[in-house]
């Protein structure tokens, strides 16, 4: 039995996608000591709906410390702070923000985005991207892909 050319090239393809992903495991971080200590420390948003985030001056950022539950940082528009907690297997934060306005399109999505992302739930993943540890915020409606805030460029 002879194979046609695009069989041939769609196996490699897929062997090649199994290899990648087998150097860039995903983990799920929940709340226990192991996987939730991976969270600590500050996260500059990289990816934001899918989409490399551009058009704004000062990156929006997410501040975890994990030693009292506590989150803060820069929305792409205010500075907000509070807690944040897993509920059935999701991060959920209750947090408070300055009112300032935002300065174009592309902040503003990001903080709408963030916003939706602690009130409604986020599925977080960790894994890493060209050799950078990244962390997936995700739910059914939001998307941000964040990197270490002293690696972000």
């Amino acid at each position: 039995m002879q194979l046609s050319h695009s069989v041939k090239v769609l196996i490699l393809a897929c062997s090649f996608l199994m290899g990648t992903t087998a150097c860039t495991p995903l983990t799920k971080v929940q709340e226990d000591d192991r996987t939730a200590a991976k969270i600590n420390g500050s996260w500059t948003v990289l990816w934001s709906g899918g989409a490399k985030l551009e058009g704004v001056a000062r990156k929006p950022t997410i501040i975890f410390n994990t030693s009292d539950n506590s989150v803060s940082g820069f929305d792409g528009c205010n500075n907000y702070k509070g807690t944040y907690s897993f509920e059935n297997g999701k991060l959920k934060a209750k947090v408070a923000a300055t009112r300032m306005a935002c300065a174009n399109e592309a902040a503003r999505a990001v903080s709408e985005q963030i916003a939706d992302l602690f009130t409604n739930g986020a599925e977080l993943v960790e894994t890493s991207s060209k050799g950078g540890h990244v962390l997936l915020l995700k739910n059914s409606s939001a998307e941000l892909r964040v990197g270490p805030s002293d690696q972000a460029q």
